[in-house]
């Protein structure tokens, strides 16, 4: 995500929802930032056991 923050996006047009644009696309960057993704998602998991 810190990568695509610095580019100049005009819209974001998802394959499903609505358009965003506008001053909408960084806070979308923000609310994804803010996602847990992968193993950290998972409550207690752990890479290696």
């Amino acid at each position: 995500m810190n990568g695509i923050e610095r580019l100049e996006i005009e819209h974001i047009l998802p394959q499903h929802g609505s358009i965003i644009e506008g001053d909408n696309i960084k806070k979308a960057i923000e609310c994804l930032k803010a996602l847990e993704c992968g193993v950290e998602s998972i409550k207690g998991a752990t890479l290696y056991e």
